[in-house]
């Protein structure tokens, strides 16, 4: 799909490796979404040192980098209710989205200081920081489940997938 020449790709079907070559063929990610649980796409988007321009709700704004202007974060224009569960979602201020690639693509010192950015940013998400808090979730979780009386097993998974 091409619109004023930007191209949005489908990107379920590839491998790493493409996506990566995929990420670093690129400008900017714009995921202007309604909410996200974590954001993958915007986490390894970073880590192919690509500036990315989010909306600045749910987890998305906790992901980029703080930067003059706050240029990754597209302020929220409306929070929608979804019908069938009532949780808000962000409508972005597509405008403002607009007004910074604008900027993005007429400032190439304001591009290279985003790409250091966010790059920067990414390597928070590295597993050995990771991790960590992710196995103290999961024994919080755990232990609440066993005191409300379920029966629950966790397993702790091997790097190279065994068990």
């Amino acid at each position: 799909i091409e619109a004023r020449g930007a191209a949005c790709y489908r990107t379920e079907n590839l491998t790493d490796q493409a996506l990566a070559h995929l990420y670093g063929a690129s400008d900017v990610l714009v995921h202007l979404s309604g909410g996200e649980g974590f954001g993958l796409p915007i986490v390894e988007a970073m880590a192919c040192r690509l500036p990315v321009l989010v909306t600045s709700y749910s987890a998305m704004a906790e992901l980029v980098p703080d930067s003059e202007m706050e240029w990754c974060r597209v302020p929220v224009k409306a929070l929608i209710p979804y019908p069938s569960n009532g949780i808000a979602w962000a409508w972005p201020d597509t405008d403002v989205a607009a007004e910074r690639l604008v900027a993005f693509w007429k400032d190439k010192g304001l591009r290279v200081r985003l790409r250091k950015a966010c790059f920067e940013k990414s390597r928070a998400f590295a597993w050995p920081r990771v991790l960590p808090w992710i196995e103290q979730w999961l024994a919080t979780a755990v232990q609440a489940k066993r005191s409300a009386g379920f029966k629950i097993g966790v397993e702790r998974v091997r790097q190279d997938g065994g068990a």
